[in-house]
């Protein structure tokens, strides 16, 4: 029987990463034909408010008790690969280095394999003094295989050629069980819009509302938009942004005689509400720039669900949608941008249509979860 020690965030909180893992750590879990024992250490933050990036006296006792736990599977349990989520910053990857010490220490032979669910590791790298640098070399230099999101990912290593040979594209899935059944949309009939996603300003959510305002000013009316997701802050937010002021800000704004009728959130959501919520909607929109964004999930999930999307051409999202097909990508930080392209879809529903057909063929033919974790097992256990 196989063995693997898996360290990677579980929710809460709900994110794309935290998902994916979850649902990879039960697939492995669930193995019949070829049996794998599956130890996990969990690195999601704990508390009720989360700030990515944020590092705290409590952050740092959860780290060393981390490392403590990682040492004693270590050396009770004769592990074949180690599979770590890893982090893009300082601290982050710290910690990440730590857990390879511990490979190194205890248990050289197994297999190290981490995997950046984000798309910023060069950005990361170059942030770094000397000193911190040559560790990171030392980090991926000692990693047996690096997994990235995309194609266009890859180029984040450039820093370190040697590394071609170790990296691995692995895209991401659907995590869940989709139930979508194909259904037309009648000419002048009210569109449902989706931001289903963590609440972060980089993410596009406040530029979305401005962007509902225009369409309002325009005339067109003939939709309904959903926030989905958890208010949380960023390191990238802009200065003097105060989430808790600016949530309750958003909150009161939506619930105002002007928005009311046009605009709802929901919170956090999951299971059948969640599929529900992708199921009736039309248009997918997430206008992101967040700064550790890799691929986002949530835009997968949509095209599972015959959703048109809305988006930047940012990171590795062109890997997985096709502009003037199936996406349209707007400008960041442009709320005209994201009207613009939203008010082309209102105002025609054949070409609405079209691109739900296009995205429901595209995660047919490449996202579904089997594709996903056979390839997950080649890079994790080699073969």
């Amino acid at each position: 029987m196989k063995k693997i020690l898996m360290i990677g965030p579980v929710p809460p909180p709900y994110t794309g990463q935290s998902v994916s893992f979850q649902k990879l750590k039960a697939s492995f879990c669930e193995q019949s034909t070829d049996p794998i024992r599956v130890y996990h250490v969990n690195t999601a933050p704990k508390g009720n408010e989360h700030v990515t990036g944020l590092v705290s006296a409590s952050r740092i006792l959860e780290t060393f008790n981390l490392v403590v736990r990682v040492v004693m599977i270590l050396l009770m349990n004769n592990i074949n690969s180690m599979y770590l989520t890893k982090g893009s910053t300082k601290f982050g990857f710290l910690r990440d280095l730590m857990i390879l010490l511990c490979r190194q220490i205890f248990s050289r032979k197994t297999r190290f394999v981490v995997h950046l669910k984000g798309g910023n590791y060069d950005t990361f790298y170059y942030s770094c003094g000397m000193l911190l640098k040559v560790l990171v070399r030392f980090f991926l230099r000692k990693s047996s295989t690096i997994v990235v999101l995309g194609n266009s990912l890859v180029k984040m290593y450039d820093f370190m050629p040697s590394l071609s040979s170790k990296i691995m594209v692995v895209e991401n899935a659907l995590t869940f069980d989709c139930d979508y059944v194909s259904s037309g949309l009648e000419k002048n009939s009210v569109v449902q819009i989706l931001f289903l996603s963590n609440l972060i300003y980089s993410k596009g959510c406040y530029h979305l509302l401005d962007a509902v305002k225009i369409l309002l000013d325009r005339g067109v009316a003939n939709f309904r938009l959903t926030y989905a997701g958890q208010f949380m802050g960023s390191p990238d937010d802009p200065p003097d942004f105060d989430i808790k002021e600016n949530s309750q800000s958003f909150t009161e704004s939506i619930a105002g005689e002007n928005l009311k009728d046009y605009v709802t959130y929901v919170g956090v959501v999951s299971g059948d509400f969640k599929k529900n919520l992708l199921l009736n909607s039309k248009v997918f929109v997430l206008p992101t720039r967040y700064h550790v964004e890799g691929q986002p999930v949530s835009i997968i999930e949509a095209m599972a669900y015959g959703c048109a999307i809305v988006t930047t051409k940012y990171r590795s999202i062109p890997d997985i949608t096709v502009e003037n097909e199936n996406a349209l990508y707007v400008e960041y930080g442009s709320p005209e941008s994201i009207a613009d392209s939203l008010e082309t879809f209102l105002k025609n529903s054949d070409l609405l249509e079209q691109y739900s057909k296009a995205s429901r063929k595209i995660y047919e033919t490449r996202f579904k979860w089997e594709i996903h974790l056979e390839k997950m097992k080649k890079a994790i256990f080699g073969f």
